[in-house]
């Protein structure tokens, strides 16, 4: 299904009172929805993936990319050197902290001077502070994570019929909740479960291939 059927499918979703959104306004919806919203709808591997990353010598805080939709907080790992099959005795494992209380009292927060291999890592809102926070090398980060698309919808679309519909849906649903049209809402959410019920049922291992996943 193309970006011009999705716009139209959302205003259909939407009767009369889609008629004064613009293409740009619509495009907006589909976006959001296509990259954070039916993602986090779906459980099991469709969106299952790593982030990974260098960090920068004496940088300690990193904010999650854009379609980083939230962190695993088991199988992060670190290595000294880009993780390949061939590389994989070198990486170790990150501990990882979820409560800032705790893990302030355990290392200093500002100007944590203690140098050696990154050990541990305080991952809270959309960021992570990591400690020892003076390494003296460019070490890569591997954390398993939710992830979204990394991109916007081209104007090819979506192939998947239902993916393409759950994410009309899903920008169609925003926008009745946003102007509180009861009786769309509640009809769209009827028909989003038709759609995406194929899709969970594919992420849960019908054969949908590991995307980005990797094995330490």
């Amino acid at each position: 299904m193309n970006l011009s059927a999705m716009r139209l499918k959302v205003k259909a979703q939407l009767g009369g009172t889609a008629s004064s959104m613009s293409d740009t306004e619509i495009d907006v919806l589909l976006n959001r929805a296509y990259r954070f919203g039916v993602p986090t709808l779906i459980p099991g591997e469709m969106f299952e993936g790593t982030w990974e990353f260098q960090a920068v010598i004496a940088v300690d805080t990193f904010a999650y990319d854009p379609h980083v939709l939230y962190l695993e907080t088991s199988g992060a790992r670190v290595t000294i050197e880009p993780y390949t099959l061939h590389s994989d005795k070198s990486t170790v494992p990150l501990r990882i902290w979820t409560d800032p209380v705790e893990f302030y009292a355990r290392f200093e927060r500002d100007g944590d001077l203690t140098s050696g291999r990154p050990s541990d890592v305080l991952v809270y809102g959309r960021s992570i502070v990591i400690r020892p926070g003076s390494y003296g090398a460019n070490y890569y980060f591997y954390f398993p994570a939710k992830l979204g698309p990394s991109s916007d919808l081209v104007t090819a679309g979506l192939d998947d019929e239902n993916h393409a519909m759950a994410v009309v849906l899903l920008a169609a649903l925003e926008t009745a909740q946003e102007k509180s049209l009861d009786e769309y809402e509640a009809r769209i959410k009827s028909r989003l479960e038709q759609y995406l019920n194929p899709l969970k049922e594919q992420s849960l291992g019908r054969g949908h291939k590991r995307r980005s996943r990797r094995s330490f």
